[in-house]
């Protein structure tokens, strides 16, 4: 699947999965410096010394169209359907703002924790809206490692 490049609005791409915990999510995102609309960074890794698709402060989230079609091939999903997986993943991170953007200490020792902590919020809140969204008859995929791309079933399974 070849991406899109072209910029695209956060509500507008959202739409249809606005619930109660999104919405308020969003504005929350929106009010504290998020931006609305957004330019595709496709840049390397070794490019930007960053994670492929990462929540920044004071509110940027940075998409690469590249991982945002392999998702969707992964998946077999629509781009659109897998853009919005992996941005509500990123405003999970953003819920979580206080611990999510605190710099990795550098402690080997400590790595791993920080790591799955911060994972572990964005994948919660993206399991969150994906349970209201199922429950008005929608899905959404939360977004996983390559090894689960998908991990609703698993934390349905989970709880």
């Amino acid at each position: 699947m070849s991406p899109p490049t072209t910029p695209f609005n956060l509500k507008t791409t959202l739409q249809g999965i606005l619930g109660a915990t999104m919405k308020s999510a969003v504005n929350a995102f929106l009010a504290g410096q998020g931006q609305e609309d957004y330019v595709y960074n496709a840049h390397s890794y070794l490019e930007v010394k960053s994670l492929v698709n990462n929540l920044s402060a004071p509110g940027t989230i940075h998409i690469n169209p590249n991982d945002v079609a392999a998702f969707a091939d992964t998946l077999n999903i629509s781009y659109l359907s897998a853009l919005k997986s992996v941005l509500v993943h990123e405003i999970g991170h953003a819920q979580y703002a206080t611990s999510d953007l605190t710099a990795y200490s550098g402690d080997p020792a400590k790595m791993a924790d920080w790591c799955y902590q911060r994972e572990g919020e964005a994948a919660a809140f993206a399991f969150k809206v994906t349970t209201e969204l199922v429950a008005t008859g929608g899905y959404l995929s939360v977004a996983g490692p390559p090894s689960m791309p998908d991990l609703y079933s698993v934390m349905v399974a989970a709880v």
